[in-house]
């Protein structure tokens, strides 16, 4: 039994179903209302955080225009 199990939990960790289609990608959600949806099969984790931290800095200077404050 002990045996089996093993087999079934490397099973599931080498393989994928496929059988369920991809997930659309969901949109990330700004403070400011904004949204941004990232295509993982086009873009790297690192290329997708450099993204959101300038998309983070434009609504930063956006807001620093409008004479608001974001708190940290």
């Amino acid at each position: 039994m002990r045996a089996w199990n093993h087999l079934y939990h490397q099973s599931l960790l080498t393989h994928t179903p496929t059988s369920l289609p991809p997930s659309p990608p969901s949109p990330l959600r700004y403070l400011d209302g904004s949204t941004q949806v990232f295509e993982p099969e086009h873009l790297d984790v690192v290329e997708m955080m450099s993204d959101m931290h300038q998309h983070a800095h434009i609504i930063n200077a956006k807001y620093e225009d409008e004479g608001k404050e974001l708190d940290a």
